[in-house]
């Protein structure tokens, strides 16, 4: 981080390098887009809990379980992020599905600033802020995030600016900047559960880089851990009321066979991180990997032996370092302890910023060197295959919104996430193969409920397995209703069922209507 002599920054330098950033990374998004903003399933819930907000019911979700009660408690599903997506649909002209449209870049320019201020607090210099920030929003995990309606879009920003007031806390040395971190770490806590790792690590960096005695950087780091708590624990005490676990349901349960899972965990990410470098190009990458490698660890220990350990010593360049890791480490703790979490880029999103923070300080000192040595044309290859990346990946969506009216955002290297608005092809299939349902049509489903009531005016629940099908066919106030099901192994139990009343029509989704709810 910049010391106390550090020259002053010319404010319209600043301004002039941010809002070069903040163009760069708008058009690129929008090119990519074309305006549009993608869903999943997680965005059509967190639609149908700002409908509920919008409705009078807020913190709460459609039961598509059962018929009663109508709605349930959403616990398990932060409430921040589908309040701020209800809000913005009290603007004139917005309904439920365009308040994205607006909100996305908003949030996107709000990430692009708390990214500059971040880099531009630890390098001081706003030309190596704007390289190092426009990196980081071209990865592609960046991009599929601000490309959908999720949570992310909320929660990335609050943690950035969290960081930021913690740097600038050490700048300045006045609490009101860590107060200002703690509140945002505690309504991040409101948009995404996985905030609760940010809470000790809030405490342990203010304890970290407070001035003074002991016992003062300890009422610091105690105040911005009970500033965060008082915030979050209204949720927690809710949630625990509700289902007994402050994330509001539990997750799955452990694993076994962790050391194999957490191998496959570090090679899955190992992957991601390489795919987001090299364009997701295997003879890029076998043309350039080795090398880049060679030559890094080369220049480590070059510094070494010049320098010793010192490299190791500014607290402010590790400190992102720190942030990074220990959210790296979350996501392996995730998948270790609950069941059904991948790893893909969209989980890479919030940890991945803090990388290029951490790179920044480097960065700096090799392209302000002004020699043309190995570790300036590492450093400015690392650079620009970032965003020769993004900007690739940017024209690939781009092109499948011209082509078939769906991004194709990527999960991994050959999955893509499945949008689920009516403007993908895969969606209209299934609309239009479902188009024969009335109004007042039970329809009962191994898809999911909420994506049939999102094209649809039906009332559509779910059901996975023969029993629960059963016990609704034998209901004598629904003599009549259709069984819609897309995966094969639910034909069988699905058809015994019918069977039991004549009253009831099975109708099976086949062909481009039925691949998978998330990936394709």
């Amino acid at each position: 981080m910049t010391s106390p002599a550090s020259p002053a920054i010319p404010p319209k330098a600043i301004f002039i390098y941010a809002a070069f950033s903040l163009l760069l990374v708008l058009v690129l998004t929008l090119h990519a887009t074309r305006g549009h903003v993608a869903y999943t399933m997680d965005s059509l819930t967190y639609r149908d809990a700002a409908l509920n907000f919008l409705s009078g019911h807020p913190m709460k979700v459609t039961n598509v379980v059962s018929e009663t009660p109508v709605r349930i408690p959403s616990a398990q599903w932060p409430p921040a992020y589908p309040a701020l997506w209800a809000s913005f649909t009290l603007i004139p002209g917005l309904d439920i599905d365009h308040a994205p449209l607006i909100l996305n870049p908003i949030l996107l320019c709000i990430t692009v600033l708390a990214m500059f201020w971040a880099c531009l607090t630890l390098t001081g210099r706003p030309a190596i802020a704007s390289i190092v920030t426009a990196s980081s929003m071209f990865t592609p995990s960046s991009m599929a995030v601000f490309g959908h309606a999720w949570s992310e879009t909320l929660f990335i920003p609050l943690v950035l600016l969290a960081f930021g007031f913690l740097l600038k806390y050490k700048q300045a040395g006045r609490w009101v900047f860590w107060l200002a971190a703690a509140t945002c770490i505690g309504i991040a806590n409101w948009t995404r559960y996985t905030g609760a790792i940010f809470l000790p690590l809030l405490c342990l960096t203010v304890f970290l880089i407070s001035c003074g005695t002991y016992t003062k950087r300890m009422l610091h780091a105690s105040g911005a851990l009970l500033v965060s708590l008082l915030i979050t624990m209204p949720l927690w005490l809710h949630n625990w009321n509700l289902s007994g676990n402050i994330s509001g349901s539990a997750r799955g349960g452990a694993v076994t066979h962790v050391l194999d899972r957490l191998s496959m965990d570090i090679e899955t990410v190992q992957r991601l991180l390489e795919y987001s470098l090299f364009d997701f190009d295997t003879v890029i990458s076998a043309f350039l990997k080795i090398p880049m490698l060679v030559a890094a660890l080369y220049l480590v220990f070059r510094a070494a032996r010049t320098s010793g350990f010192r490299i190791l010593l500014p607290l402010c360049t590790w400190l992102p370092l720190l942030w990074f890791t220990v959210n790296l480490a979350f996501l392996f703790y995730g998948r270790v302890t609950q069941k059904g979490i991948d790893l893909d880029l969209r989980m890479l999103a919030v940890p991945f910023p803090f990388f290029f923070m951490a790179i920044s300080p480097l960065v700096k000192t090799t392209l302000l060197s002004r020699k043309l040595n190995l570790a300036t044309l590492l450093i400015s290859l690392i650079l620009g295959l970032f965003i020769y990346t993004g900007w690739q990946e940017g024209q690939r969506v781009n092109e499948n919104y011209l082509s078939s009216r769906t991004p194709g955002w990527r999960a991994d290297f050959g999955p893509v996430y499945r949008d689920l608005t009516e403007s993908s092809r895969t969606t209209r299939a299934l609309k239009e193969s479902i188009a024969f349902l009335k109004p007042s049509s039970l329809v009962l489903t191994d898809y999911r409920a909420l994506y049939i009531r999102y094209l649809t005016d039906v009332k559509a629940y779910a059901v996975n397995n023969e029993k629960d099908c059963k016990a609704w066919v034998a209901n004598p106030n629904h003599p009549v209703g259709v069984l819609l099901v897309g995966l094969k192994d639910s034909v069988a139990w699905a058809s015994r069922c019918v069977a039991a009343n004549p009253g009831w029509r099975l109708f099976q989704v086949t062909g481009r209507a039925a691949p998978s709810m998330n990936v394709e």
